[in-house]
């Protein structure tokens, strides 16, 4: 494999992951609506007698803190049961401060991910070797080993979502703080697992738009090629 193919398949996979995490992050944090209905599908209200304005506003603000945006969770004030009380405890605290290291590690490798893919594209342009064809068609495979893999985990998590997301958090956690307790713990009666599967989805969702138009482009190339050649 020349230089050339090299430093496009390594644009191309830069770009997938960048394009991939954006959509994650999209999911995630795009739309604060889709939160609320799924706070009123699991009765999150009743499960800690909130009133749903409240809820909503630790949700912002724990969006914020995951997001950047805010530098802790300390002094969110709500009312649970009509007396006010801070929300998260402080094992709560420590768990959210862990997810924190999982977010800001996504976004620095969307922004390693971003500054690899501008310079090698603008490499292989200003030295007129960039062939978008073939960085389709590179972009292409990486999308479509990609959904493999990512079918392989749907297969899985369809048959026992409780049991992979026990392994996804002994995978990305050093302690047992995401154990907690629903008696003590307010936010587990709020992020319930069923609302962590459908998450899920909808992450699942956002990413197969993306790997499907990289998959579909770099096959329509793929194919036409190939015609080219046969004729």
């Amino acid at each position: 494999m020349n230089t050339k193919k090299i430093v496009t398949f390594i644009s191309a996979l830069a770009l997938v992951i960048m394009l991939l995490l954006t959509a994650v992050s999209q999911a995630i944090f795009g739309n604060m609506g889709y939160l609320k209905k799924e706070f009123v599908k699991y009765s999150a209200t009743d499960n800690i007698n909130m009133e749903m304005d409240d809820i909503m506003y630790m949700m912002n603000e724990l969006m914020d803190y995951l997001h950047g945006d805010r530098d802790d969770l300390e002094n969110i004030v709500v009312n649970v049961e009509g007396q006010p009380r801070d929300f998260f405890s402080d094992r709560e605290k420590i768990h959210m401060a862990d997810c924190k290291v999982i977010f800001d590690a996504g976004y620095n490798i969307r922004f390693i991910c971003t500054i690899i893919f501008l310079a090698a594209a603008l490499g292989l342009i200003i030295t007129k070797r960039f062939d978008i064809r073939g960085f389709l068609k590179s972009a292409g495979l990486v999308s479509l080993i990609i959904t493999a893999a990512a079918l392989l985990v749907a297969v899985a998590a369809s048959i026992n979502f409780n049991a992979c997301f026990v392994i996804f958090h002994k995978l990305f956690f050093s302690n047992d703080l995401w154990l907690l307790d629903p008696a003590e713990d307010l936010v587990i009666n709020i992020l319930v697992e069923p609302f962590f599967a459908d998450m899920a989805i909808k992450i699942a969702i956002y990413c197969a738009f993306v790997l499907s138009v990289l998959i579909a482009s770099g096959a329509g190339i793929y194919i036409t090629d190939k015609k080219r050649r046969i004729q």
